[in-house]
């Protein structure tokens, strides 16, 4: 019987630790429908659940506040008048940016989920805590919007 017990216990080794994640490919919705704010903090919290240096994930943070300062630096100047583009290309190349932040994210994520998927092979419901971070996003983006006009 005490045999059978030792074939229990845990073999891995301490310092361990279960890793969760979203699936990462939902995350291209969430990037292209949400935007750069929810990208960056689901981004994050996956890379941090599935223990990835966060260094890593610098650039893509810097590349984000960087689209999003130039995404209302332009919106302003189209609406001063002074720079001759439509509205509509700088919203497209906002879903362009943010289309490059997901594919950076996929390819930094893409070997620590594979294993999560090997080892255990769930990923958390993305779609509740997508909507959270889609609706905060737009919030801050129209506050920035706001006070970027204020001054017009």
């Amino acid at each position: 019987m005490a045999k059978t017990q030792e074939l229990y216990q845990a073999s891995l080794e301490k310092g361990w630790q279960e890793t969760k994640s979203f699936d990462i490919n939902k995350l291209f919705l969430v990037g292209f429908f949400g935007g750069v704010i929810p990208l960056i903090v689901l981004g994050r919290m996956n890379a941090k659940w599935l223990n990835v240096s966060l260094k890593k994930i610098y650039p893509m943070i810097v590349l984000g506040i960087i689209l999003i300062i130039g995404k209302f630096i332009l919106l302003r100047a189209v609406l001063e008048g002074s720079l001759p583009i439509e509205t509509r290309d700088i919203k497209f190349g906002y879903k362009l940016g943010c289309i490059i932040m997901y594919f950076y994210l996929k390819y930094l994520l893409k070997k620590p989920f594979q294993q999560h998927m090997v080892t255990n092979g769930e990923t958390e419901p993305v779609l509740k805590t997508a909507m959270y971070w889609v609706v905060i996003g737009i919030g801050i983006e129209l506050i920035v919007l706001m006070l970027s006009m204020s001054g017009l």
